[in-house]
């Protein structure tokens, strides 16, 4: 078991000032089997009351609202927790995991793609065939995609970030039948949030990391998880007004 600090920014501007600004966060980490969270706090500027539950994921979330006129929002996530990826989550294997979404569905190229390389074996066997297959044949670079670019569009394009290799692997796994889920986290060092994919074996959850070609050890920490990117994200919201929004996210995980 390691511990380590934590800490999670976002900062979202708007064109223009907006009012009546309620908002969902997905910003406070898990607690499992796997990891632990000693400490943990969550703040916002503007102020704004939040209110604390769980999703339908069993994620932690914060609603709030503000509602006077402001043309950024920002949000930090801090805290302390201790990892231990030797132990196996055996919750939450639902069947659902195994269906493809909007954002994961086998089609196009991918589908052909899939045919011609499947296999039998395990979901072990599996997991890691077509993990080392998409370090070779998928490029890691930024800008080429965004938030809503589905795993085939991103085979069409040859290249993507972390998100997009996750959706891809889990497009692949399902159409093998595989019980698999989408994680959003941190990993240890500075920069920005990652993401990667859980396999369930038939016993128990299996994190692996498709952007590394690696079984997750322990320098990664679960913020959430669920059936792909739309499950997962830091902030979703809704306010009055006309303007458009962009987020800027940086993260630490440092071991003490």
């Amino acid at each position: 078991m390691k511990k380590y600090l934590y800490m999670l920014r976002a900062d979202l501007f708007f064109s223009e000032p907006v009012t009546e600004h309620t908002f969902v966060l997905r910003a406070l980490p898990v607690s499992d089997v796997t990891q632990e969270i000693t400490r943990a706090s969550l703040t916002c500027q503007p102020n704004a009351r939040l209110s604390n539950g769980t999703d339908s994921q069993g994620n932690n979330i914060s609603l709030g609202y503000i509602a006077e006129k402001h043309s950024t929002f920002s949000f930090c996530s801090t805290g302390e927790v201790q990892l231990n990826p030797q132990l196996r989550s055996r919750e939450g294997a639902y069947p659902y995991y195994r269906y493809p979404t909007v954002l994961t569905r086998l089609s196009g190229g991918l589908e052909d793609y899939y045919l011609t390389n499947q296999i039998s074996g395990t979901p072990t066997e599996k997991a890691y065939h077509w993990m080392d297959l998409l370090s070779r044949d998928l490029r890691y670079e930024k800008g080429v995609t965004t938030t809503e670019t589905n795993a085939a569009a991103c085979w069409e394009i040859g290249a993507g970030v972390c998100q997009d290799f996750t959706h891809v692997m889990l497009s692949l796994l399902r159409a093998d039948g595989i019980v698999c889920r989408y994680v959003a986290g941190l990993l240890k060092g500075e920069g920005a949030t990652h993401a990667w994919a859980e396999y369930f074996d038939g016993e128990c959850w299996i994190p692996i990391d498709p952007t590394h070609n690696r079984v997750c050890g322990n320098e990664y920490m679960k913020i959430s998880h669920g059936l792909d990117f739309s499950c997962c994200a830091l902030e979703r919201g809704i306010f009055h007004g006309g303007a458009h929004q962009s987020m800027f996210s940086k993260c630490a995980l440092t071991e003490i």
